[in-house]
């Protein structure tokens, strides 16, 4: 048995960026940073931050670009991807880019608290958006079958 998957808490980068492909279906693009804080060996102390690149297909893709602004807090579920790409400087070479397949999402933080944006937690019931529901976390573009062309990115 072998496993992919990737949890993040982190905080998102940018404002979310919805997209639709060629074939109709929706994509959501954003970014989360997480930060590692530890001391050196003479007690100083220090930090890192990681920025992950996450796409979201479908209805989660949509909550999310509805739901979060940057500097908002959220918990990723998902796994890691790797797309292949046309290396600018080479045509014959190829580049490949490394992303995380949203899963599952969870906000975070307290409500009606969130770096200035004037966020509010949602109630799923009201808006149709589950995020923990297996059977939810499925992208409405997990029938259909794509090919690099269709990723606007």
């Amino acid at each position: 048995m072998s496993t992919n998957k990737v949890y993040l808490h982190g905080f998102l980068g940018q404002d979310p960026e919805l997209k639709a492909t060629p074939a109709g279906a929706t994509l959501c693009r954003f970014s989360v940073a997480t930060t590692e804080n530890w001391k050196d060996k003479d007690g100083n102390k220090k930090s890192k931050t990681e920025w992950h690149h996450v796409v979201a297909w479908g209805k989660q893709g949509e909550a999310i670009e509805k739901f979060f602004k940057k500097g908002n807090e959220i918990i990723v579920e998902g796994k890691i991807e790797y797309t292949e790409g046309k290396n600018p400087a080479d045509d014959s070479k190829k580049i490949w880019f490394t992303h995380i397949k949203l899963i599952s999402f969870d906000f975070c933080g307290k409500k009606g608290e969130s770096s200035g944006s004037g966020y509010q937690e949602p109630d799923p019931e009201q808006t149709g958006y589950e995020t923990s529901d297996e059977s939810q976390t499925t992208s409405s573009a997990s029938n259909t079958t794509f090919d690099d062309s269709d990723i606007p990115f």
